[in-house]
């Protein structure tokens, strides 16, 4: 009879370890099934009701940001079912602020990358109105990409706990070996930006070069000019030859031509 009672015993704790394993392991499980059906349901209506209110206002912007949130925000939903299952899971307190971190880290950037997004945009739907302090071309898009992806990166350094000063010092000694190393390239890259801010070439201009290819200008980028010729042909000019050529512009300092009869 003791052993039957003991045995008895020995069983109920089994199936009692056994159900506590299992509350433990569902409970997280259902914590995440939960917020994330909540969260895709609260995200669709809201979407849906943004749209609506932005299909009623003049500017575009409000558009321009709602599109630029609408694919990030289900992994927004996401990120915060799987936070809160490890935040009720039983899981090592460090394997748990690792994940935490990683989450954290994956939300700064995809917040990133919806305001590179926006950033991007805003600059197409405004260049005219910007056009008269930076011309809209691939250059400016390019380095507005590059300066939104950097300040991104410093602050996921700064909160994995990562000293940005010996970053940047670093950074400043590989820049200068870098520089020795593509002196052509960054020559192209700054004549580039002399180029834009100088106003003396815009986008759209008509010009005639030294060596007598002509056309419009149709964008400028890091390292080279596009001429678009009449003959339909496209002239790929280095901006440090641009920058160092004689250059007649049709355009400046007004569209209007004068010809001699």
């Amino acid at each position: 009879a003791a052993f039957h009672f003991k045995g008895r015993k020995k069983m109920d704790q089994d199936i009692n370890s056994m159900l506590q394993r299992f509350i433990a392991t569902s409970i997280p499980l259902i914590i995440f099934s939960v917020v994330f059906l909540t969260g895709y349901v609260a995200r669709k209506i809201l979407f849906k009701r943004l749209l609506n209110w932005a299909g009623n206002t003049a500017s575009p912007l409000d558009d321009v940001i709602i599109s630029a949130a609408k694919g990030p925000s289900l992994i927004w939903c996401l990120m915060l079912a799987i936070y809160l299952a490890i935040e009720s899971s039983s899981l090592p307190r460090d394997i748990a602020d690792t994940l935490g971190k990683f989450l954290l880290v994956l939300g700064i950037l995809s917040a990133t990358i919806v305001i590179n997004n926006i950033a991007g945009k805003a600059i197409k739907i405004y260049a005219r109105n910007i056009e008269s302090i930076l011309p809209l071309t691939s250059l400016t898009q390019n380095f507005s990409r590059i300066l939104v992806f950097g300040i991104g990166v410093l602050i996921i350094l700064n909160t994995l706990g990562v000293s940005i000063t010996p970053v940047l010092a670093t950074l400043g000694v590989g820049g200068l070996a870098v520089a020795l190393a593509l002196q052509d390239t960054l020559s192209n890259l700054f004549s580039g930006f002399h180029i834009m801010l100088a106003r003396q070439v815009k986008v759209g201009d008509f010009i005639k070069l030294e060596s007598g290819e002509e056309g419009y200008v149709t964008d400028i980028n890091w390292r080279t000019t596009k001429v678009k010729m009449l003959p339909n042909n496209e002239v790929l000019i280095p901006n440090s030859r641009l920058a160092q050529t004689v250059i007649t512009n049709y355009y400046l300092p007004d569209k209007e031509l004068a010809v001699l009869v």
